[in-house]
Parts: structure tokens; sequence; C-alpha cells
């Protein structure tokens, strides 16, 4: 009867948590790409840059993710990326993101952070994101859901699962707009600071809780963004295959097939969702 009763709360997990959130987290593999534009809006050329050439620093002392304009590119001497008045002669489009894989195409899916400051020159724009691609038609852009990103607290993007059909290519990340900046203006300019959206004890946040990834190779770690009192992963028959106490579980010796992954917090609340093992 314990093992029937479990089936029925596994199936009802399943439906229920096919809403996946992603907070944003300095251990994601950040990437970064520039548009470039000149001051009459023209689109000029865009690349893959380095996160840090972008001027995006991630902390993972901190957990805290920081976007300021860029300033890799000014030249005082070279007319292209000065006005020879000391500013910027381009426009950039600077984006850090993040993709989070297929295991989300299909799904409703959250963006969210928490700002914990944001003194960024109002010369500057700056969006958070929920983009799909479509690497069929030259990955060109088929969906984008954005907000400002504001002075301070939480801020949250929505996307629904018929934006995010199966062949899309999923990402998630924030895009400064502006000119090139000249580095004397660096803290003139200001940046934005953002850290993981706090999550509150109430069986509420449960929604907010990430257990991350939950499509894996056997072997691979699964990661939990909480205080955890006990993880476990349970096969469909409802017996525990391996458990763990700290914040991540390993999946080796899983065969591949798909498994619930439960989480007990150290408040008491209980979490579980599917995982898969490829």
């Amino acid at each position: 009867m314990k093992k029937f009763y479990f089936l029925i709360a596994v199936l009802v997990s399943i439906l229920f948590y096919s809403q996946n959130t992603i907070n944003a987290n300095t251990s994601f593999g950040w990437i970064g790409y520039v548009n470039v534009f000149d001051t009459s809006n023209n689109y000029q050329w865009g690349s893959s840059w380095a996160v840090s050439d972008l001027k995006t620093e991630i902390n993972t002392v901190n957990n805290s993710i920081t976007l300021k304009p860029n300033y890799n590119t000014y030249n005082a001497a070279d007319p292209y990326w000065s006005d020879g008045s000391g500013n910027g002669n381009k426009i950039l489009e600077a984006t850090t993101y993040y993709e989070p894989g297929s295991t989300y195409n299909g799904q409703n899916l959250t963006f969210t952070g928490n700002v914990t400051s944001n003194n960024l020159s109002s010369q500057y724009t700056a969006v958070a994101f929920i983009k799909a691609l479509d690497p069929n038609n030259g990955y060109a852009t088929v969906y984008n859901n954005f907000v400002t990103i504001p002075s301070s607290g939480v801020f949250s993007i929505n996307a629904p699962s018929a934006s995010l059909p199966t062949g899309l290519l999923i990402q998630v990340g924030f895009t400064v707009r502006g000119l090139n900046a000249n580095p004397a203006n660096e803290t003139a300019n200001g940046s934005i600071v953002i850290s993981p959206a706090n999550l509150s004890t109430t069986s509420a946040s449960k929604k907010s809780i990430e257990i991350y990834p939950n499509l894996v190779t056997a072997g691979q770690e699964v990661t939990v963004n909480a205080k955890v009192k006990n993880l476990a992963i349970y096969n469909m028959n409802g017996q525990i295959m391996t458990s763990s106490k700290a914040s991540s579980i390993n999946t080796s010796g899983l065969s591949k097939g798909i498994y619930i992954i439960k989480l007990t917090t150290e408040n008491g609340e209980t979490l579980t969702r599917k995982l898969i093992v490829k």
C-alpha cells in the first residue's frame, strides 16, 4: 500500500513540477556574446566573447553576478571605437547567457534572480530574458520574453511550454546595452549585482527550489540550492537507490531510465522531481 501511495505522489509531483524555475546562479556555464551597432543603431557585427571580456564578473564566493558597461573595446586612438572626445563610438549589446538544455523544452519555464544593487547609469539599459532560438533557421530568435532589471528586489520572467517546443535552443540571461565605455568612467557608470532569489521556507517557495540538472548521464552530480536534511533517488517502484545528507547527490550506478529525486529540507519541507538518466 505504501508503494502505491508513493507512486501516486510521484505522478502528482511530475505533473505539478512541469513548471521549472532557473534561479540565477554562478555555478551555471555562463557564455558571452556581443552585437555591435553604430551610433545610428545600424547593426555592424556580432561574435562570441569571453564573459570576462564583456566586463561581467562571476563571483563564485559570494554567488553574485555583476553586470557592467563594456570597457574592453575603448581605444582613444582608434576612431572606430572612440569619438575623439573621451566617449565610445559604438553601441554594444553585451549578453551573458546560459543554455539550460533540452530538458526544459516543452515545459513552462521561469527565470528569476535577486537584484542586490543597481546603480547603472541611465545611459545604459539592462534586461533579463528567456529566449528560444531555431538551430534550423540560422539560430534566429523565435521567442524573446524580457524584463528591465529592477533597481532592487526579485525579477521573474515566465515562458509558456508552447513557446519552447522540442528542437529550439533555450537561453536565459542578461543584456547590457549602450556605448562602449571609457574605463575612466567605470565608477560613474555603475553596475548591477544579481544573486539567486531568496528562497523562503513557506510551502509556496518550493516552486523556486532548484534540483539541477534533471537530465543527467550516470555519474553526474545533481545539486540543490536549499539547506538539505535528506536527498534521495528512488526508482519507479519506490525503491531507494541512493541518498545524501549534502546539497548534492551522485548518480553513479544508475541505469538509464526515469527516477524520482526527493528532497527534505532542514525546515521539514519535501519536494519531489523527475530525474532522467540518459
